[in-house]
């Protein structure tokens, strides 16, 4: 398998489990606007003529990163155990999704952030992506590829 193969597997991996995130949300009714709604009062024509004061613009509290860190497995390692451990940390009100092939499996946090758990490997590359999506709907995600080569 060259290159571009796999470079293209990753990204159609990464964009189904992104566009399947988003079609979940929406059906399951969990995805947040981030904007308000917002209505023009009605002016009458003596209204109309009033000054506005602008206001000051104020420094904005810079908001957090999010993101998840994957710690294991190693990206491309290639292993002849049936199974690896994924594991990583993100942050606290997240949710984090393991997905593999045709499967998607949500991993519980620790109390720390911290998450892990076992997948089984088919023989070949296999490819998992593991994503977080927090409480603001914000979504960071990692993939590695992990050979399983069978012992012989």
């Amino acid at each position: 398998m060259n290159k571009e193969n796999l470079s293209a597997i990753i990204l159609g991996l990464t964009l189904g489990t992104t566009a399947a995130l988003g079609i979940w949300a929406v059906k399951s009714g969990n995805l947040t606007l981030p904007f308000k709604q917002f209505s023009f009062p009605n002016l009458s024509p003596s209204q109309k003529n009033i000054s506005t004061k602008l206001p000051t613009p104020t420094a904005q509290k810079q908001k957090e990163a999010f993101e998840i860190n994957l710690i294991s497995p190693e990206n491309g390692i290639i292993t002849n155990d049936k199974e690896i451990e994924v594991s990583g940390k993100t942050n606290l009100k997240a949710t984090i999704i393991l997905s593999q092939d045709n499967s998607d499996l949500i991993i519980p946090l620790k109390s720390d952030g911290s998450f892990s758990t076992k997948s089984a490997l088919t023989p070949g590359p296999n490819s998992l992506i593991v994503t977080a999506i927090d409480e603001n709907g914000n979504v960071s995600q990692e993939s590695r590829i992990v050979i399983y080569e069978e012992q012989k």
